[in-house]
């Protein structure tokens, strides 16, 4: 299965979301019980619901039918990138400055490390700062691999 052309599918994809309210958060392409998906996250100021999500699907899959980017059978999912998202762009981990992230790094740093845990500090030119353990780790966003905000309940909340 060849990986289809995500920059063709944004092109369709984030005018239509925007145009329902939205802002695109992601896309990916990866296959569920071995079928391929769409994966498109959407988010806006006040979270998603289920009619939200529910109403950007029902835009998006004519569309997609109509300019055929993807040759083959798929499923497309939408949904909010929930608490634990993922984050896609450089521009994301500047909006999450001071939120708590997993990060993966495609290569190993000269200690063998590839996996950090830390508080995003700041961006800038390129790198990801993280404060891990009160050291900052600088990151240089086109080495990261994956980043997840990592959820933590308010306090007094278990």
């Amino acid at each position: 299965m060849k990986k289809p052309d995500m920059q063709r599918i944004r092109k369709i994809v984030a005018p239509i979301v925007k145009g329902a309210g939205y802002e695109l958060w992601g896309m990916e392409f990866g296959t569920n019980r071995g079928k391929p998906v769409l994966r498109i996250y959407i988010d806006a100021p006040g979270g998603v619901d289920l009619r939200g999500v529910t109403s950007v699907s029902r835009l998006l899959s004519p569309a997609l039918d109509v300019e055929d980017p993807i040759p083959f059978a798929y499923s497309l999912e939408v949904s909010s990138p929930g608490l634990d998202r993922r984050i896609f762009t450089y521009e994301q981990y500047g909006r999450l400055r001071g939120s708590r992230v997993n990060v993966v790094m495609k290569h190993p740093d000269a200690t063998g490390r590839r996996r950090f845990r830390g508080i995003i500090k700041e961006t800038r030119d390129g790198v990801v700062v993280l404060d891990v353990d009160g050291t900052d780790m600088e990151l240089k966003y086109e080495d990261i691999e994956d980043g997840r905000v990592i959820y933590e309940l308010p306090d007094g909340l278990i």
